[in-house]
């Protein structure tokens, strides 16, 4: 169990290998073996350890990437880059994962490029995107890493069951009700024709007593 669970968390972190090299996968294997340990005792303490690295490495490969939009790309050079990595090896070395982004900032840039955008606002719209992809792992927070982990062990173990923390688990509620209450209109609109209605679903306020919670679908 413990293997799989590492599996699925590291697939949960860097599902396409452009973060983490080889030498950080070496450096998880002690957790890889204890894993089961860590569940049974609750100290997640190494699954967060694993995320720090995690977080350092999306720091530094967003960082080359926005360094990579100040200069021009060689369109000439016949090169390409492989959009499906979930059957690639990680990474040996910091050249070899940088060369990675180049062929991956050069892909994203080429495509805007063929879809008629000018240079300038291709670079400042890869610019914020990535700013906007490097900063969602850079505000995960211990709750946030927490759910990943126990997500993996569910996804392992069950595939129908996920993990809310208490922040997600509050969302969940917020927009169950407000879908439930956009329906509401059309069951009302419907009850007033001739055609029959089975149910109409009744809106709901969120409860603060299901903020944690783990379901099974």
């Amino acid at each position: 169990m413990s293997h799989a669970v590492f599996k699925e968390y590291l697939k949960m972190m860097d599902p396409a290998k452009l973060y983490l090299l080889k030498s950080d996968i070496d450096e998880f294997e002690p957790v890889r073996q204890n894993i089961h340990t860590m569940l049974m005792t609750g100290r997640l303490a190494p699954a967060f350890a694993m995320f720090e690295k995690y977080r350092d490495r999306v720091e530094q490969r967003f960082d080359h990437a926005l360094a990579l939009l100040d200069k021009p790309f060689n369109f000439d050079v016949e090169e390409s880059f492989n959009l499906d990595r979930k059957k690639a090896e990680w990474a040996t070395s910091e050249q070899q994962i940088n060369d990675l982004w180049r062929k991956r900032v050069k892909n994203d840039y080429l495509r805007l490029k063929l879809a008629g955008s000018k240079d300038s606002v291709i670079v400042e719209k890869l610019k914020k995107r990535y700013i906007n992809n490097r900063n969602q792992i850079m505000r995960m927070n211990g709750e946030d890493v927490a759910e990943m982990f126990l997500n993996a062990y569910g996804n392992s173990t069950d595939p129908h069951t996920s993990y809310y923390s208490p922040s997600s688990a509050k969302n969940f509620d917020v927009q169950i009700s407000l879908s439930v209450e956009a329906l509401a209109p059309s069951c009302k609109s419907a009850m007033n024709t001739d055609k029959s209605v089975k149910w109409c679903p009744v809106a709901r306020q969120p409860n603060p007593a299901n903020s944690i919670r783990a379901i099974a679908l």
